[in-house]
């Protein structure tokens, strides 16, 4: 694949991954992001003002389109993805951060509103999108990164350093109590793996195949697990008036917020995401 000086650089890509996507405006997507990570816009390409690509770039462009043909996600190609406005680093073995959650991080930014030097933990915190948001929304906030995935940890410390952000980021399994943060929190916010396997076949290949399963999947029978360790662990390091914020599976709102009622907790909301579709629990410790 070679360009010269004057070529439609993102036409060529989207023409060179078409038969991957869906219709020609997904590909036309995907090649603008990954003509953006070579410092190439959509402006210089369609006024034929952009660069030539060196040798070096050539081939990895061709690795890239081919990964691409593959059915990997843009993401993982180009080895980043954006939210809150902030660019963070992704990998194969950490979730990709979706715009939904972005809808998570907010309701937990609006509940620690009016507390002074917020202590919050992002149990799951993967990339670190979460955690990372929410120090730079409040530079006052301590905020703790949790996961129990080495890749996610180390994503997720490199990410937080790159935006220089104070996030310590640590090993923990919510679903054992001793290994987690012992607190005290203000907030505890999280977004789970919720996804059950029966809902696997819905999903993007993109998504189901190359997406780390242990972070997305749950087991039919036991699908609201970590919400009831996430509720259990809330009780334990949240004072009273502490703040409890998921991103939830929206096909299992009142079940899960049923989890969270059963425990104690006050005020438990589910909200809709930008989709208009059940994403975020709130709840209140009393």
């Amino acid at each position: 694949m070679s360009y010269t000086e004057g070529d439609n650089v993102i036409f060529r890509i989207r023409e060179a991954i078409r038969a991957a996507y869906d219709d020609g405006s997904e590909a036309l997507a995907v090649a603008r992001e990954v003509a953006a990570a070579f410092g190439i816009s959509y402006v210089q390409a369609f006024a034929g003002t952009a660069r030539p690509l060196t040798d070096e770039e050539e081939t990895r462009l061709s690795l890239m389109v081919a990964r691409l043909r593959e059915g990997w996600p843009v993401q993982y190609v180009t080895g980043r993805a954006w939210f809150m406005d902030h660019e963070y680093s992704v990998c194969p073995g950490v979730l990709i951060p979706r715009p939904e959650t972005e809808d998570v991080a907010c309701a937990a930014a609006e509940a620690l509103k009016g507390t002074v030097a917020p202590r919050v933990v992002d149990v799951g915190t993967g990339s670190g999108c979460i955690a990372i948001s929410l120090k730079l929304a409040s530079d006052d906030a301590q905020v703790t990164g949790v996961d129990i995935s080495p890749e996610a940890l180390a994503v997720a410390r490199h990410n937080a350093k790159r935006l220089g952000a104070d996030v310590p980021v640590v090993w923990g399994d919510v679903t054992k109590p001793e290994t987690m943060p012992a607190g005290p929190f203000d907030l505890v916010v999280s977004n789970p793996p919720y996804v059950r396997r029966s809902e696997r076949g819905a999903m993007a290949v993109r998504v189901k195949d190359h997406e780390p399963e242990v972070a997305l999947f749950v087991p039919d029978g036991d699908a609201l697990v970590f919400y009831q360790a996430l509720a259990a662990y809330g009780q334990r390091v949240l004072p009273p008036g502490g703040r409890l914020v998921v991103e939830i599976n929206s096909a299992l709102g009142r079940e899960t917020a049923a989890v969270f009622k059963a425990s104690g907790y006050r005020e438990v909301t589910v909200l809709k995401d930008r989709y208009d579709k059940d994403r975020v629990i709130r709840c209140l410790k009393v």
